[in-house]
């Protein structure tokens, strides 16, 4: 027997997050005729589900900035392999330390549930990330232990993700070529708390002084795939939270909406399309990105990089992720400026062919 067509996912902001399974199931015409729609048909059903996962991509990344430290942590996975991460950097030492691990046929690897609850875990011998989410009690718990050589990273974070924040986060679909759906989440200048040790370094992240950025993503990514972003959170010259999404060249719409965005005291705000300019011979001289509404100017000065390259038979990708300062100005929906100097956050260059 064959169900009914399955619909693809309409464009647009959305009120609330969609859970994996909406996307994983929308109708991708793209993936062309066999592959459109979810299989229904026994006994190949089993095949069809399997070749549409390996067309779906899904990636998790949490950023944590503290008087101390700057943390990156995240997670991939492309169905048949997985990689997790998770690097810090000493700010007074100006000491950076990265952890890695890949898992081939995403061994140990579960990605499930909404950006809002379910969990996402990455285990390999030398490598656990876990994200944990909680919309009853409104956080989201990241844990890590790592090891390299003969040193250890061991951190255990919250984000308090209240209801004033939550329903000022981002949660946008989009088309991103042929009808393939993606959903993006994003949670930007959310307190967080816990700790981190390094070796045998304690570094307390204290709820008051530390601000997360949160970004949760699904897609059935083209083949090729392009962008550059930009993410930060800290505070400005009169001491409010504020923060920023940016990206160029991923989730844009032809009606004009992205996923770009302004955090002021939790309260979200639309930028327009953003241009980032930079030296792709050197990343780590300055950056600019300016909005074409003119809403944010930005320059970032980065302090350090991390880079991946993968070069497999059908993968091949090359991410550059700089983190450091961004100093600038982002204007409010009440045409008020709010200068900052000095927020800590990050910037990619991306390419994959996937």
């Amino acid at each position: 027997m064959v169900a009914p067509a399955a619909a693809p996912l309409k464009p647009g902001l959305r009120d609330r997050p969609l859970d994996a399974r909406d996307v994983a199931d929308a109708r991708v015409p793209d993936l062309g005729p066999w592959l459109a729609d979810p299989p229904t048909i026994v006994p190949f059903s089993w095949l069809g589900r399997a070749l549409r996962k390996l067309r779906l991509k899904h990636w998790q990344f949490v950023s944590v900035t503290s008087p101390s430290l700057f943390m990156g942590i995240g997670a991939v996975s492309l169905h048949f392999v997985s990689a997790a991460f998770a690097y810090v950097y000493l700010k007074e030492e100006k000491r950076y330390e990265e952890f890695s691990a890949v898992a081939p046929l995403a061994l140990g690897t579960t990605y499930g549930g909404r950006p809002d609850s379910g969990e996402t875990s990455f285990s390999t011998p030398f490598m656990n990330v876990r994200f944990a989410s909680d919309c009853v009690r409104h956080v989201r718990e990241i844990s890590v232990d790592a090891r390299k050589s003969s040193l250890r990273l061991r951190a255990s974070l919250v984000v308090s993700e209240l209801p004033s924040w939550s329903s000022e986060a981002l949660n946008l679909v989009s088309d991103l070529g042929g009808g393939r759906p993606s959903f993006t989440f994003k949670a930007v200048g959310a307190p967080a708390s816990g700790g981190v040790f390094l070796g045998k370094e304690h570094f307390p992240v204290r709820a008051g002084e530390a601000l997360a950025c949160v970004d949760w993503t699904t897609a059935y990514s083209t083949r090729v795939t392009t962008w550059n972003w930009a993410s930060a959170a800290g505070f400005d010259a009169r001491g409010r939270i504020i923060g920023f999404n940016l990206a160029r060249g991923i989730n844009e719409a032809a009606n004009g909406v992205t996923e770009n965005a302004v955090w002021i005291e939790g309260r979200r705000m639309p930028i327009a399309t953003c241009r980032f300019s930079f030296d792709h011979g050197n990343p780590m001289s300055s950056w600019t990105i300016r909005s074409d509404d003119g809403r944010i100017s930005l320059r970032f000065l980065p302090v350090g990089l991390r880079r991946e390259q993968v070069n497999l038979l059908v993968v091949n990708s090359n991410l550059l992720q700089t983190f450091g300062l961004f100093r600038g100005h982002a204007v409010d929906n009440d045409g008020v400026r709010h200068g900052f100097d000095n927020i800590f956050g990050v910037t990619e260059d991306h390419y994959s062919r996937w």
